[in-house]
């Protein structure tokens, strides 16, 4: 009244540091003149947790590679007073957990009791390991067995002692004629944790047309004590297998055609010289031969004898 007014202002020992709880408020220097009795009624300053969020990143790998670092990042009011968190996220990923997504925790990862935190979760996403299957290219000789399919595996390749199930496939069989079978993925297969690419190959079937000796040429000595003449020769791979007959009467050594396998298999025909006769192919046991030759069909191919 009569004008008169209050002077200083009331106070407190907070400062911006202060940790969560209730500070006083005291009278400070607020006063009144000397014609007031004033009592005074304290008060508290409370101060509560800041509000952070912490929001786990989102990531994926691929299987069988190492976990990436985890990371977050930090929302709500933020960190202050150079504060800092302790611990870590987690998750139960290891090297052989399978394709899917794996919870990535807050573990143990925590802010002063001066926040409060609120935690968002993410996932760790582990895709398939792309591997690539590529079936290796095989010539044989028609009426031959089928060498056994291979293939090579690239791209980023088996992990965790994983190994492949099945076998590759072809629908060539001995009597399938002279031309090119494809080599199919048939039931060959990796688990889930795996993304197959496949590139196929061919099996390439060869045939032969036969030979006629001219007894008047030169002898062709292999190198092995074989010893051969011919006029012209046809070989699309190597030459056909072949026993000898003598016919004791005529004197005239006839060479008739059988199927036994050859090994390894047959070369490409492009880099055969047509005057080298092979010993593997060819198993002659006499060195005068007037006449040979090989039942073939029309398509060319070596046929067994009658």
């Amino acid at each position: 009244m009569n004008g008169d007014a209050l002077t200083g202002a009331l106070a407190n020992s907070a400062t911006p540091t202060t940790g969560v709880g209730t500070t006083a408020i005291t009278q400070g220097s607020l006063a009144a003149n000397a014609n007031y009795s004033a009592t005074y009624v304290g008060a508290d300053l409370t101060i509560t947790p800041r509000p952070l969020i912490l929001k786990a990143d989102a990531l994926s790998r691929v299987y069988g590679e190492a976990n990436p670092a985890l990371t977050y990042t930090v929302g709500g009011s933020g960190l202050v007073n150079g504060d800092t968190l302790t611990g870590a996220l987690a998750h139960s990923a290891t090297l052989t957990t399978g394709v899917g997504a794996t919870a990535i925790t807050q573990g143990s990862m925590a802010a002063s009791a001066n926040y409060g935190v609120t935690y968002v979760g993410a996932d760790l996403t582990i895709t398939p390991r792309p591997i690539i299957l590529k079936a290796d290219s095989f010539v044989r000789l028609f009426g031959n067995a089928n060498p056994e399919l291979t293939y090579k595996i690239s791209g980023a390749g088996l992990v965790n002692a994983d190994t492949l199930t099945g076998a590759l496939a072809t629908t060539a069989t001995r009597d399938t004629g002279v031309g090119v079978v494809p080599i199919t993925q048939g039931s060959l297969a990796a688990n889930s944790n795996y993304g197959v690419t496949f590139a196929d190959a061919d099996l390439t079937i060869l045939g032969l047309t036969s030979a006629v000796v001219d007894p008047t040429t030169p002898l062709v000595t292999t190198g092995v004590g074989v010893t051969t003449s011919f006029t012209s020769i046809s070989i699309l791979a190597r030459a056909c297998p072949i026993a000898v007959t003598e016919y004791a009467s005529t004197g005239i050594l006839t060479v008739t055609c059988t199927l036994a396998a050859l090994e390894p298999n047959p070369v490409d025909p492009t880099t055969i010289d047509p005057t080298t006769i092979d010993p593997i192919a060819l198993d002659f046991t006499a060195a005068d031969i007037l006449a040979r030759t090989c039942p073939v069909s029309a398509a060319g191919v070596c046929l067994p004898p009658e």
